[in-house]
């Protein structure tokens, strides 16, 4: 299957001026949306990424400039008259010549999504949900919870929910020489090819439960620009002492356990099944706790060899 999100050098989102977003579709229309065209959106841009169609509207140019640079590099401009989903953003704070101090808001369609007196909580809010809108909406791929890369032109995929381990893991097995899809989201499709998904990684600050981005290219490692073939998915968490003991699953055992990582499955049912049925098929797949990433990664790289 050709997937229409390529990855070009980083595109500039043109925003257009005092020009109105492009509509939403039926859908994903509501009278609530309604409601919300009420106010001022005067400026917008629109982009297209595995084949959902978003637009982001303001009033402030300057706020659709810092949203533009959370848009993934594989997107591409999209002039279309429909969307699959509007998002909607308020630079709040002091009012001129006032002591009202407003929220900024951001809402995807007709729901608000993040309501906060700091803005780069906006930005972050933008950040969680475009790819939870991208796995609803998206006509081709399916989005599982996974960090990714690729070893000698196959790719590993590590499916888990946050806080499993998933970013120190994959951090090691780019050190190591692997090419970094995602730290974050697994995009396959129903041949049971994975899409990058290029993000910097959120790698956690020491002593504390807030991340910092890191570049990939910060830790001496290589962005993927092409799809690759799943060859190993490894389901694993962080335990501390505990001994790399992998255990290879059924076919049926490795469909349902990315079925369960899979963010849309709901809404998506059909097409996750075949490309999960697709991905065991074809992929190894393994259970197993680990200890200190360093050690895991290298073993998996060791065993994604003899896959291959």
């Amino acid at each position: 299957m050709t997937m229409t999100c390529h990855m070009p050098s980083r595109l500039k989102f043109g925003i257009l001026r005092d020009t109105p977003a492009p509509t939403l579709s039926e859908r994903w229309h509501t009278p609530c949306y309604d409601n919300l065209n009420k106010l001022e959106w005067p400026h917008h841009f629109a982009f297209e990424c595995f084949g959902a169609r978003i637009a982001v509207r303001s009033e402030s140019t300057e706020l659709l400039e810092e949203l533009q640079k959370r848009v993934p590099s594989i997107a591409r401009p999209y002039d279309g008259a429909v969307v699959d989903c509007v998002f909607s953003a308020i630079r709040g704070g002091m009012k001129p010549n006032s002591r009202v101090r407003t929220f900024h808001m951001l809402y995807q369609n007709h729901s608000p999504v993040v309501r906060s007196r700091k803005p780069d909580n906006l930005l972050d809010g933008f950040d969680t949900w475009l790819p939870i809108v991208l796995a609803h909406t998206a006509r081709e791929g399916v989005f599982v919870h996974a960090g990714v890369v690729a070893w000698k032109g196959r790719a590993i995929v590590v499916p888990g929910p946050t806080q499993s381990g998933k970013t120190t893991l994959i951090q090691e097995l780019v050190k190591a020489g692997a090419e970094y899809f995602s730290d974050d989201y697994a995009v396959i499709d129903p041949d049971g090819q994975v899409h990058p998904y290029p993000k910097p990684l959120a790698v956690k600050i020491k002593g504390s439960l807030e991340a910092r981005p890191v570049p990939v290219e910060d830790l001496g490692g290589l962005q993927a620009e092409r799809p690759a073939p799943v060859g190993l998915v490894v389901m694993t968490r962080y335990r501390k002492g505990a001994r790399w003991r992998p255990q290879r699953l059924s076919p049926g055992q490795g469909a349902l356990a990315l079925l369960s990582n899979t963010v849309a499955v709901q809404s998506t049912l059909e097409k996750s099944l075949q490309t999960m049925a697709s991905v065991s098929e074809q992929a190894r797949i393994v259970r197993s706790s680990r200890g200190e990433a360093t050690e895991a990664a290298g073993k998996i790289l060791r065993m994604i060899d003899r896959v291959a």
